[in-house]
């Protein structure tokens, strides 16, 4: 979440900082999220339709590039899953 007065600039520095880090595919650098199902939840929060960087995944080592979604928003379903929404889970 951003305030929109920021947002254009913001995700430009962001795009530029992930551009020149250089994720090639399938980089021994992805964390590979704990297991199938969460890997299943986070991809759920993902919509094709929002991306506007990133967004490919690898569901045979359950790894997920950094992603960029836009017109999020904390009162969708999706966001109301335990793991995102208990302050006390450290993970």
């Amino acid at each position: 979440m951003v305030e929109e007065s920021v947002k254009p600039n913001l995700l430009s520095l962001i795009k530029e900082k992930l551009r020149e880090i250089n994720y090639p595919d399938g980089a021994e650098h992805y964390t590979s999220i704990i297991d199938k199902r969460n890997f299943d939840c986070i991809l759920g929060l993902v919509d094709d339709s929002e991306v506007i960087y990133g967004g490919k995944f690898d569901a045979d080592s359950l790894c997920i590039e950094p992603t960029i979604t836009d017109h999020v928003s904390l009162e969708d379903p999706d966001w109301k899953y335990p793991p995102y929404t208990d302050e006390k889970n450290t993970g």
